[in-house]
C-alpha cells in the first residue's frame, strides 16, 4: 500500500522469494495495483510460489498482454491443472485477442496428453480451430503407432491451418513413410498446405 509504486514492485518481488498461502495471498493483492510494473512483478512472483492448489489464480494470467509472464504462467498451469481446471480454462477461448486463444489451446492440448491419448484424441474434434492445431502438435510428441493415424486424419481437417501443421506433424513423427501420403498433398486446392508439404517431402 506504499504510496511509491517502486517500493510495491519490490514488496512484489520479495514475497515471490518467499512461499505459503500468504505470500499467495499478497501477490493477488498486488494484481490489481494502479501500477502495471507492480501489476507485472505481481503476476511473475504469483508464477513462482503458485503450487497445485493456486491454478484458479494462475489462469486469469493467461490474458496478460506481458509475453514473458503470460508464457510463464501457461507453462505453470500446462503442469498443474487438472480435469477440473478444464472448464475455466475453455471460457477464455472466448477471448477477442488470438494470442490468448492459442495460449490457452495449446494449455488444454498439453494437459490432455498428459492425461492420455484418449483425451487428447477428443481434443482432434474441438469446435475451436486453435485447439485442434495445438492437440496435433501435441501428437507429434507421442508414440508413433498412435500419432500417425490421428494424423493422418487431421490432413483433411476443414481449417487451413490444422491441416498446414498436421502435414508438418505427420512429417516429423513418420518421416519417409508419410512421403507417398504427402505427395497426395501437392494436389491440395490451397497454396498454404501445398507448400507445407513440399517442405515436408525435402
Amino acid at each position: 500500500k506504499h504510496e511509491l509504486a517502486i517500493v510495491r514492485k519490490q514488496t512484489a518481488e520479495l514475497l515471490a522469494s518467499l512461499a505459503g498461502d500468504e505470500a499467495v495471498a499478497e501477490l493477488k493483492y498486488l494484481l490489481s495495483d494502479r501500477s502495471n510494473s507492480v501489476r507485472l512483478a505481481a503476476a511473475k512472483g504469483l508464477v513462482l510460489v503458485a503450487g497445485a492448489n493456486n491454478v484458479a489464480d494462475l489462469i486469469p494470467l493467461l490474458k496478460l498482454s506481458e509475453s514473458e509472464a503470460r508464457t510463464a504462467a501457461a507453462n505453470k498451469v500446462a503442469q498443474l491443472a487438472g480435469p477440473q481446471d478444464i472448464p475455466e480454462l475453455t471460457t477464455l477461448l472466448k477471448s477477442h485477442s488470438s494470442i490468448v486463444r492459442r495460449t490457452v489451446a495449446a494449455v488444454l492440448a498439453y494437459v490432455a496428453a498428459r492425461q492420455g491419448v484418449s483425451n487428447l484424441k477428443e481434443l482432434l474434434n474441438h469446435k475451436n480451430r486453435s485447439v485442434r492445431s495445438a492437440a496435433v502438435f501435441e501428437f507429434s510428441r507421442i508414440d508413433k503407432e498412435k500419432a500417425i493415424p490421428e494424423l493422418k486424419d487431421m490432413l483433411h481437417d476443414r481449417s487451413l491451418g490444422v491441416r498446414s501443421n498436421a502435414v508438418t506433424a505427420l512429417a516429423k513423427v513418420a518421416g519417409r513413410e508419410a512421403i507417398p501420403k504427402l505427395k497426395d498433398l501437392l494436389k491440395d486446392d490451397k497454396d498454404e498446405v501445398k507448400r507445407a508439404a513440399h517442405s515436408a517431402i525435402l
